[in-house]
């Protein structure tokens, strides 16, 4: 967790990560462990989270699902046509 910490100094205000993360065959916590870094980042104002494994986790007012995002930017630009 210190390098997720350590690269939020730099006054990141967005985060982008996923649900879990899999390396070689396991299942790691990856929105747990960024859940911990920007609470520790005060300069952080929304973190986009990917379903990687589709697993259940807390989303907080800050989290946003990074696949409603990409549905309505797609429906916007179908819409334009």
């Amino acid at each position: 967790m210190v390098l997720i910490v350590s690269r939020f100094v730099a006054n990141a205000e967005t985060v982008i990560t996923a649900d879990q993360v899999v390396r070689g065959g396991k299942v790691g916590e990856l929105k747990q462990m960024v859940d911990k870094a920007v609470a520790a980042s005060p300069c952080v104002k929304r973190v986009f989270v990917v379903s990687r494994t589709g697993a259940d986790v807390p989303m907080g007012k800050l989290d946003i699902p990074l696949e409603k995002v990409a549905f309505h930017l797609l429906k916007s630009v179908m819409c334009r046509k």
